[in-house]
């Protein structure tokens, strides 16, 4: 299992192989754009000098494969989900657990912080339950269960919503509180990810139907459709001018959108292995 970091711009691969034991299952850079964290089969956390890729920091969860795995905004915390329904909060600088695992009773298909790092939320795919979490005592806060299976889970940029992708076809941006309010739009296979523009003013959505739209995250109606992909789109995320979108087909390609035009800002990034995860790096200029 290898992770590679390709240039936005042009394609050309900058860094890489990082190399697991096993396919790695999820990347992302640290906030600060110093760091890179992979998470792989073989059940290993790594943390990765972005510059060098030279490994920094070794988080083992025994031989449970790792499915998710993000860096709180001051890179102080990594959570990390696990195969055996668990999720792990560790201490970047000690490689110590925060607190101790939370239990599920379902796999967890997503395990997030809050843009403000005081929060983190879980969701488990086939019981429908979302749950936010204090992100300094581990309890928790806020809770609900949808109706199907939760495949994506993420908080809005100002924190208080979260948008949800089901597999019963649907996304849905969800107003915790005593009175939790709902924003619901519909595609015509399941929605396979989901996630808020920089300015929260927008949310995109992608879909085994082959298609990335784009809706008003108050009143879900739809802003625009992108030209239909070759096959299942698995995962997306927007740049942070909002104004690109990253996709992720099922299979072996990336295509980065240039959400003014409508038109892929280059040339697709197509590798020779099947793909399980893309993300951009924060100033959008690298892919990983």
């Amino acid at each position: 299992g290898t992770a590679v970091i390709w240039d936005a711009t042009d394609g050309r691969q900058l860094i890489g192989p990082l190399r697991h034991d096993g396919p790695v299952n999820v990347i992302q850079f640290s906030p600060d754009d110093t760091l890179i964290l992979t998470g792989s089969e073989d059940g290993a956390l790594r943390v990765w000098e972005t510059r060098t890729g030279t490994e920094r920091l070794r988080f083992q969860n025994g031989t449970n494969a790792v499915t998710w795995a993000e860096f709180d905004p001051p890179g102080r915390l990594v959570i990390a989900a696990t195969r055996d329904e668990r999720d792990t909060v560790w201490r970047v600088a000690t490689g110590e657990r925060a607190f101790p695992p939370i239990q599920h009773s379902a796999r967890v298909s997503s395990a997030r912080f809050s843009p403000q790092g005081d929060r983190f939320l879980t969701a488990s795919d086939t019981d429908g339950l979302v749950r936010v979490f204090d992100a300094l005592t581990g309890r928790v806060i806020d809770s609900f269960i949808f109706n199907g299976w939760i495949l994506s889970a993420r908080f809005s940029p100002d924190g208080p919503r979260i948008v949800v992708a089901n597999y019963n076809r649907w996304a849905s941006v969800w107003t915790p509180g005593p009175s939790p309010q709902f924003v619901t739009v519909w595609h015509d296979d399941v929605v396979n990810d989901a996630a808020f523009s920089p300015d929260g003013l927008l949310f995109a959505t992608v879909s085994r139907d082959r298609r990335a739209l784009v809706w008003n995250s108050r009143t879900g109606d739809l802003v625009f459709a992108l030209p239909a992909h070759l096959t299942w789109v698995e995962q997306l995320a927007f740049g942070p001018d909002g104004l690109t979108l990253l996709t992720r087909e099922q299979g072996n390609r990336v295509v980065l959108w240039d959400l003014l035009t409508g038109e892929p800002l280059v040339e697709p990034i197509q590798t020779q292995m099947p793909l399980s995860a893309a993300q951009l790096s924060p100033d959008g200029r690298r892919v990983i």
